[in-house]
């Protein structure tokens, strides 16, 4: 999430038996207007933060209450950064407590008030991004309800009704109800503000986002909301294909990556993955698909990128294991940065023209390199690194959770293996379950290969420390299948 306080605005109110008049700070999120809220509710908010994660943890410093007219900016220029120290907190990040009220906040927001006009912050950290953006008053003001058109990868629009009041996982619901996805797969699938053309991705819709609104926000005429899969790794399709619905829209979007030239192989392998779509064996395309490069990634073209050389044109992929740069030009060359050295990156500028994408990566002998690409589509970028930390995080933790359950509960091959060591030796059969115990942990953490031949266990990398809340350690992440590609590093032992 990319929070910023970009402008204050002057209210009017009765109520306020003072002044009659208060003052309202503009949040915008993912680069985007979207509320106006007073300080009594970030106050509020400051104070749900520091009840939820109680007084053993560090929370960051909400701006001073003491306040006089010249102090309204210098207020917002605290607010920001408060804001963004917020988003940037990994234990807030993950309660759900900021999204809620961001939830609250765009219910209680007036969205006729017409232009907002928003401030000017600079360079913002891990994403959080000053951009202008119009608040124009629409009929989706309205609580009535109102069509929605979605696109799909192939094109085709449906309709579903709702009203701005929506959030993005009811609106989603209602689009995979409708085109009759089973209910425990529609996490699965994520909604998208894309370009009219369907060409360039803005941006994928938050939870608390109306996409209502966020669709006049940006233009009716110029934008459009488009449903498709919002994960990373190919592993998650696998129970998937048996859905008939959603196996339909997996084998749509891998048919659009094959006709956009994003899934690169040897000449044999696709004439293998074009014979097998023409046969309509939808599981075998699907299957030869995910053992190529570029599958399920997410490509952003026209790019500048700092390396190898300053301005190089260049591609921005990014993978469910890896940011991919890819230089344009005669000559072609791809460079793979796994996410497991990523430790850092952010987005700045102030306005779409200006945006960069930079992350800090570790190279083999532990010293930074920090890698900017400049991109309209940075927050994309941004967000969709994100997304696959936090699935590969998620898949460790799982990975980690089944370990600790098959060791509480031994399967029945091992106690009868246990059985027959303590008749042979009259022993208690200690060692035995510590050898069971320590293959399988090894399986856990990826030492085994497909094969079936067991390497011995890596032993993890020390945690380090890191500003933000980006930061991922090699201990928190398994390595990815590469889909027969041998990747390297990009800074290999030659560099050091």
């Amino acid at each position: 999430m990319h929070l910023c306080v970009c402008g204050t605005e002057e209210c009017y109110d009765d109520a306020d038996a003072q002044t009659g008049k208060h003052t309202r700070y503009q949040i915008h999120v993912n680069g985007c207007y979207h509320c106006s809220v007073r300080y009594s509710e970030l106050l509020n908010l400051h104070s749900q933060i520091r009840l939820s994660l109680g007084p053993s943890r560090r929370v960051p410093s909400q701006a001073p209450h003491a306040l006089y007219d010249e102090g309204v900016e210098q207020r917002r220029r605290e607010l920001d950064i408060y804001l963004r120290a917020v988003a940037q907190h990994q234990g807030i990040r993950h309660s759900g407590i900021v999204a809620a009220f961001l939830d609250s906040a765009l219910k209680d927001d007036d969205d006729g008030d017409g232009d907002k006009d928003h401030g000017d912050n600079g360079d913002v950290d891990n994403g959080d991004v000053d951009m202008v953006a119009n608040h124009t008053s629409s009929s989706a003001s309205s609580l009535s309800p109102a069509p929605l058109a979605i696109s799909l990868i192939t094109k085709k629009e449906i309709t579903v009704t709702c009203t701005r009041t929506d959030r993005t996982p009811a609106v989603l619901q209602r689009a995979c109800k409708h085109l009759r996805v089973s209910e425990q797969f529609t996490d699965k699938f994520a909604l998208f503000l894309v370009t009219a053309d369907l060409g360039t991705t803005v941006r994928r819709l938050q939870s608390f986002e109306s996409p209502l609104l966020s669709l006049h926000r940006h233009g009716k005429d110029t934008h459009r909301i488009q449903l498709r899969k919002g994960y990373f790794d190919p592993a998650c399709e696998d129970e998937m294909l048996d859905d008939a619905a959603a196996q339909q829209l997996i084998r749509a979007q891998a048919v659009h990556e094959l006709r956009a030239g994003q899934l690169a192989c040897e000449d044999e392998h696709m004439h293998e993955i074009k014979r097998l779509k023409s046969a309509g064996d939808t599981r075998a395309f699907l299957q030869a698909c995910r053992q190529v490069h570029g599958y399920n990634a997410v490509f952003i073209a026209d790019c500048a990128s700092d390396f190898p050389q300053p301005n190089t044109p260049a591609t921005l992929i990014l993978t469910h294991n890896a940011v991919r740069i890819r230089t344009e030009g005669d000559d072609r060359h791809e460079f793979v940065f796994p996410i497991r050295r990523i430790r850092h990156w952010q987005v700045s500028g102030s306005s779409p023209e200006s945006l960069a994408f930079r992350f800090d990566y570790q190279r083999e002998g532990g010293t930074i390199s920090t890698i900017t690409v400049s991109t309209p589509c940075a927050i994309h970028a941004s967000m969709c690194l994100q997304a696959a930390v936090d699935e590969i995080i998620q898949l460790r933790q799982r990975r980690i959770s089944g370990d600790e359950g098959d060791r509480r509960r031994p399967s029945e091959e091992q106690r009868t293996q246990r059985r027959r060591q303590q008749r042979q030796t009259g022993g208690d059969g200690g060692d035995g379950g510590t050898h069971a115990r320590s293959s399988h942990h090894a399986h856990g953490n990826g030492a085994s290969s497909g094969s079936g031949k067991r390497s011995a266990p890596s032993t993890p990398a020390k945690p380090t420390k890191s500003r933000t809340s980006a930061v991922i350690d090699e201990a928190d992440i398994s390595q990815g299948h590469h889909f027969g590609l041998t990747q390297q590093d990009v800074f290999g032992d030659n560099d050091l």
